[in-house]
């Protein structure tokens, strides 16, 4: 057994020390990849490049002009990107121009499907940058947990069903996760799977704006199959000095060879980011599996970087969970009621439910939802007595005297009109 497992531990030694050499030295890359014909920035200089600029993110988000509510826009382009995954590109119906928005943001969908007693909501990220008459978002069908269950509705049908000249209704670009356009410090777009999109709307933006800011792409997907946008990022990682692209898959297959599929085989780990990154002084942007997102979230705490230069994109699943803890919050409210306009009787706050919408579900009440992350819209709520709370840290755009309840807590006793 000692024997068998020896050569192995040499080879990725080997590799380790490869990736390492070639990323911070001067050496060609293209014998390692095509991605870069030469590797232009030396570890030193980086590092003071990275301690020259602030990294202070600046908060505001211009509105851009939104709409309110739900506009219909047509399916004016489908493109198969992979087996599982297809991009949308969609025009307003009514012809009347689009508005622009941060790379990095998303988009909220009404999809009507047959079979569906209401429409479902889902959001997804823009996949590429704002300048265009059009927008584009691209979606992956799906797979559960449990292969024998069904695959994503929403997902499975806009991959399969969905057609040119199909209209659905969309809110407008909205979200907190997007690239930081006020710091020049290198930004670090770290993606799982199908989270590779608004990181693709943010290096689209890069390439646009001709920003010379540099950016390191760690890209992770299982092998050539799930490698979403890979001749895009190839294209634009030899053309532009300032873009780098490390693709890891988890699941090579026989035919993906190293060293031009991808460039390192296994999992994004904290240990890999050391060996590409100097020092951690840079701005950390985060989509992809929930697993993918809490792994990396607490390696980076761990590896000392300030939450203030972490970013992370939440939809449901994709959301970094926090650490259930008892709060002062919680101790000063400990009987807090909760009435629901369709019951008779309040409600004793349940501090092992996340929401008040994990509360209304555990009480049989039905409130409808899209993201579960405070991000859609979709479980919006009057709030008729009462304030509620979020988590800490968390912006959230809510109408006056309503709440998102997939996020909310009650602070105090509170009446919702459900």
């Amino acid at each position: 057994m000692t024997e068998s497992i020896l050569p192995l531990l040499g080879v990725a030694l080997c590799a380790t020390a490869l990736l390492q050499l070639l990323l911070w030295s001067g050496q060609s890359f293209t014998q390692w990849s095509h991605t870069k014909k030469q590797f232009e920035i030396s570890r030193e200089a980086l590092r003071k490049q990275i301690e020259a600029v602030t990294v202070d993110r600046t908060e505001a988000i211009d509105e851009f002009g939104k709409w309110n509510g739900y506009r219909e826009f047509v399916v004016d382009e489908l493109v198969r990107e992979t087996k599982l995954s297809a991009t949308v590109y969609l025009k307003p119906g009514d012809r009347k121009s689009i508005v622009s928005f941060r790379p990095g943001q998303h988009m909220t969908f009404k999809f009507d499907i047959p079979g569906q007693s209401k429409p479902l909501v889902r959001c997804y990220s823009l996949s590429a940058g704002p300048g265009d008459d059009r927008y584009r978002i691209t979606v992956k069908t799906m797979r559960k947990s449990n292969p024998e269950a069904a695959p994503g509705r929403v997902s499975t049908f806009v991959n399969q069903s969905l057609m040119v000249g199909d209209r659905v209704q969309v809110k407008a670009p909205t979200g907190h996760f997007f690239l930081d356009e006020g710091s020049t410090a290198p930004a670090v777009l770290l993606a799982g799977g199908i989270g590779i999109t608004p990181m693709v709307s943010m290096i689209d933006h890069i390439v646009r704006t001709k920003s010379e800011r540099k950016v390191i792409l760690v890209y992770g997907s299982r092998n050539s199959e799930d490698h979403t946008f890979k001749n895009y990022l190839k294209d634009v990682s030899e053309r532009i000095p300032n873009i780098f692209v490390i693709n890891v898959y988890s699941e090579p297959l026989a035919q993906d060879q190293e060293g031009v599929d991808f460039h390192v085989p296994g999992l994004i780990t904290i240990e890999l980011l050391k060996q590409l990154l100097p020092n951690n002084h840079c701005q950390f942007y985060l989509c992809g599996p929930s697993p993918f997102m809490e792994a990396m979230n607490t390696s980076l705490i761990e590896w000392q970087v300030p939450d203030s230069r972490i970013f992370s994109e939440a939809f449901g699943p994709a959301s970094v969970k926090r650490t259930k803890t008892t709060s002062d919050d919680d101790a000063a409210t400990p009987s807090a009621q909760v009435q629901f306009t369709s019951m008779q009787e309040s409600i004793c706050w349940d501090h092992q439910c996340e929401s008040l919408l994990e509360l209304a579900e555990a009480n049989g009440i039905v409130i409808d939802s899209g993201c579960r992350a405070g991000s859609c819209g979709t479980c919006q709520t009057p709030l008729l007595r009462g304030q509620v709370k979020y988590p800490s840290g968390m912006q959230v755009d809510c109408d006056p005297g309503q709440c998102f309840t997939c996020i909310a807590q009650p602070d105090g006793d509170v009446e919702l009109d459900v």
